[in-house]
């Protein structure tokens, strides 16, 4: 069988995906001097599609390489300090993604069926510094949700998140997170959690009240792994509510704010020295 060269992974994307993607003679070039391999260069591509567009192609590129480099360490990290019981484990599969993701790693159980997701990936911004975002976590992509009784499959779901949280001792999107946060703090990369767009993957675009739930859970998971309010992310939240949580996240930043005033003045009075006057 002949091998696959780079020009026929450009035309597979150019002529038989949809969407379809092009990329310039510059852009092939500097896919062509920093990439090795046509295996390599399938992995770019998926990364390099799910970056923010503004983001200069030669940081795109960086970025693939990195995530490239470095996810199988999130791999080895999560295998080596979560423990998850006899009910389910890891996979490390990832012939089958969420659109949103390129590193995902999912929860199964022991019917094999996807029970939770998390993908945390690298990037190099537009002032060539490194960051990891996590920007997809969720329950049951695929393989529970869809096809047959859904009510069934949802109790199925529930159940089986239940017996999640119980192993880990607390709520597992919670849980991952500070995971990733833990080992983001080992590597001294800054970790953010990007709240998700309003897409629709399977049936009709989700509605506006879902999706609002969606990136309060977002939030929620986010501050109590202690990720920092600043370091939420909002940059592709829907545009009919993003204003509503920019405002919001700013009224956290304040309130976070007094309280860390008023905790100081405490500790200052507890510690400054009391003078008695005879």
């Amino acid at each position: 069988m002949t091998e696959s060269t780079f020009e026929d992974v450009f035309h597979f994307y150019e002529f038989q995906r949809i969407p379809k993607i092009r990329y310039s003679s510059e852009e092939k070039k500097i896919l062509k001097k920093n990439i090795k391999t046509t295996k390599e260069l399938w992995y770019a591509i998926n990364v390099i599609k799910r970056l923010p567009e503004q983001l200069p192609f030669e940081l795109k590129v960086k970025s693939a390489i990195y995530n490239q480099k470095k996810r199988l360490e999130i791999d080895k990290f999560f295998s080596e300090n979560i423990n998850l019981g006899k009910d389910f484990e890891f996979s490390f599969n990832r012939n089958f993604t969420h659109p949103e993701s390129m590193n995902e790693i999912k929860i199964v159980n022991k019917d094999k069926k996807i029970i939770a997701t998390v993908n945390a990936f690298f990037i190099f911004n537009e002032k060539n510094k490194l960051s990891l975002i996590i920007n997809n976590i969720q329950s049951g992509f695929g393989s529970v949700h869809h096809a047959g009784k859904p009510n069934q499959k949802l109790n199925y779901l529930e159940n089986e998140l239940t017996k999640l949280n119980e192993t880990l001792g607390e709520n597992w999107r919670i849980h991952l997170t500070k995971k990733i946060k833990e080992y983001s703090a080992i590597k001294k990369i800054p970790l953010i959690m990007r709240l998700p767009p309003r897409y629709c993957l399977f049936g009709p675009e989700s509605t506006l009240p879902e999706y609002v739930r969606q990136i309060r859970q977002y939030i929620q998971t986010a501050i109590k792994a202690g990720i920092p309010i600043e370091n939420i992310d909002t940059s592709i939240v829907q545009s009919k509510v993003k204003e509503r949580f920019e405002n919001n996240l700013k009224n956290k930043t304040k309130n976070q704010e007094k309280q860390k005033k008023i905790i100081e003045k405490k500790k200052l009075r507890k510690i400054k020295p009391k003078i008695h006057i005879k």
